[in-house]
């Protein structure tokens, strides 16, 4: 079985869960990402995680996360800070996503005030281009 069918099953049990848990902006949760295409970031192990920082609450269960990396990168397109727990962490700016909660898995660690102000401000920066 390839990627994408395994995700389908994952997802299939994900899109059933109960409901999501709460979470706040500048949380730190594992997210379930999937297998997605070419560029687009996706998850990485069995259940498909990738660390991610949540932007802002949509609605009632649903959120904006920028997907984070351990892999340090500069440029526009990139936003590196140490967490609250002293980890290293890289935010790629263009994989802004829009999830569900029920795709959130357990929080982390979280992002500090000034470190998070300066990262919405980033990401203004690069979709004002």
């Amino acid at each position: 079985m390839d990627g994408f069918d395994v995700w389908s099953l994952i997802k299939q049990k994900t899109h059933n869960q109960g409901k999501s848990p709460y979470f706040e902006p500048s949380q730190i949760w594992w997210v379930q990402f999937g297998q997605n295409i070419a560029t687009e970031i996706h998850g990485k192990g069995e259940q498909f995680l990738r660390p991610a920082v949540i932007l802002t609450r949509m609605y009632t269960n649903a959120c904006l996360v920028v997907p984070l990396t351990s892999v340090v990168k500069e440029g526009d397109y990139y936003f590196n800070f140490v967490d609250t727990f002293g980890t290293s962490q890289c935010a790629k700016l263009p994989q802004v996503r829009y999830i569900d909660g029920k795709r959130l898995k357990y929080q982390i660690s979280s992002i500090r005030l000034e470190d998070f102000d300066a990262l919405k401000e980033a990401f203004c920066l690069l979709i004002k281009k």
